[in-house]
């Protein structure tokens, strides 16, 4: 039967047949189970046109019988058209030339010289034309993969795009169960994001974005709920108040961190993402699958860094894996430099000429912080442990002041972590990260 339902999908979408006018008649007499089947072996583009086509006999007929067969084809469609929704250019392939250097597909500073990022944004804005117009589809959807841009109506003389109609598109899906969402964002979005995606236990988040935006994702829902975390260079815009953008040349060694009397953050410093996790730790009791992969600092007393701040970071990100270690089955941990900062200036701009470094900042803080979690056991349900860029390079203007010769304790690290771990552990460590990792160019800066 199966094989005769396949034969009837090939003769019917098969590569050059003209557009069908009508429901095929011997697709319509299989069993509901063939018919599903069927659509799910079809391309996206010819399950639209079933969809379509069931559309159109129903506007077009009374009679009952067929009302009934367009209808069931509507209700095998649009679940499958709309199960996996894929509106995304951060996982693209290879590497992406930029006006002064190559970077990966999910740094905001991509060149889009063949129209890529355009193409999406266009298919991004027709969905949601789609879902605003049709709310009924968005329950549909149970897997979302979203690149998201600040958007710019250049009709409009360069108005910046508000984001309440995607908010409202966003809370239509309300069954999303894996969600893999990266900011390409440059700046604060208009309008606060309301909570998000509140039923997905699958998550990947990423890239630069306001600390209100990370927190709608990550703290929408009961954590208990959440099975698997992937955090990829989590950045914070940073804020001088709630949807207000830093100014340029700010020292930020004086401008202090500060919250609102209801405890949400004011004043808040750009760079790799703090603070984010500290809701979810002690509650994520069925996680299983976590991965932190961030830029690192990799100069001490680097202009860009307050040392202080990121201590705070690795302390939080310790914090969380302990909290996830009686059901967390694979960890993946990676931490690297950005291509960025290679050409902006040199290392300990603002502070004068620095000492030569024996080790890297982010390696002492793995070291410190992160090491001593994963070699204090017991891990009953871990069988996968990833650990990259611990050891590795620094950007190329802070070479000559680097002498890693330190290698010893991170050695001895990694030593004890293979000693702690059960043998059905498969571990790997990897000196250099798979990846550079975006880090935002502006002029605010830590003189001490």
């Amino acid at each position: 039967m199966l094989s005769g339902a396949l034969a009837i999908a090939g003769r019917i979408w098969s590569k050059g047949s003209k557009p069908q006018k009508t429901l095929p008649p011997d697709f319509m007499s299989l069993p509901l189970e063939l018919k599903i089947a069927v659509v799910r072996m079809c391309e996206p583009a010819d399950i639209v046109v079933l969809g379509n086509l069931a559309t159109r006999v129903l506007l077009a007929i009374a009679d009952n019988k067929a009302a009934r067969l367009s209808s069931e084809m509507r209700s095998i469609t649009l679940p499958i058209l709309y199960h996996s929704v894929d509106l995304s250019c951060h996982r693209d392939r290879g590497i992406i030339k930029s006006s002064l250097i190559d970077v990966e597909p999910d740094n905001p500073i991509r060149a889009d010289k063949n129209g890529r990022v355009v193409q999406i944004i266009r298919r991004q804005l027709s969905f949601m034309h789609t879902i605003l117009v049709h709310p009924e589809y968005a329950p549909q959807i149970k897997s979302l993969t979203w690149t998201f841009f600040n958007l710019v109506d250049n009709s409009n003389g360069g108005v910046e795009v508000k984001e309440g109609p995607l908010w409202k598109c966003f809370k239509a899906m309300r069954n999303i169960e894996i969600l893999d969402f990266c900011s390409l964002a440059m700046w604060h979005e208009f309008h606060t994001p309301p909570p998000l995606f509140f039923s997905a236990t699958i998550i990947s988040l990423g890239g630069p974005m306001s600390f209100a935006l990370a927190t709608s994702i990550l703290q929408s829902r009961d954590p208990a709920l959440i099975t698997t975390l992937e955090l990829n260079n989590l950045q914070d815009l940073g804020q001088l108040r709630k949807g207000k953008n830093l100014a340029g040349n700010e020292d930020l060694s004086v401008l202090r961190e500060t919250m609102y009397p209801n405890k949400t953050p004011k004043v808040r410093h750009p760079g790799p993402m703090r603070d984010h996790l500290r809701n979810l730790t002690g509650k994520c009791t069925s996680l299983r699958h976590l991965a932190l992969r961030s830029l690192g600092d990799d100069y001490m007393s680097h202009y860009f860094w307050s040392a202080t701040l990121d201590e705070i970071r690795y302390k939080q990100w310790a914090a969380f894996i302990n909290s996830v270690r009686d059901t967390l089955r694979t960890f993946e941990f990676e931490q690297g430099i950005s291509p960025q900062l290679h050409n902006q200036g040199g290392c300990g701009t603002g502070r004068g000429r620095m000492p030569l470094q024996m080790i890297r900042p982010m390696d002492e803080r793995y070291i410190t912080f992160i090491a001593p979690v994963l070699i204090h056991g017991p891990w009953p349900a871990l069988n996968k442990v990833v650990i990259r860029g611990v050891g590795g390079s620094v950007q190329d203007r802070c070479a000559h002041a680097t002498r890693i010769d330190d290698l010893g304790r991170i050695a001895d690290s990694h030593h004890r972590l293979r000693q702690a771990l059960e043998p059905k552990v498969l571990l790997t460590l990897e000196r250099e990260a798979t990846k550079t990792f975006y880090c935002r160019a502006n002029t605010n800066y830590y003189s001490s």
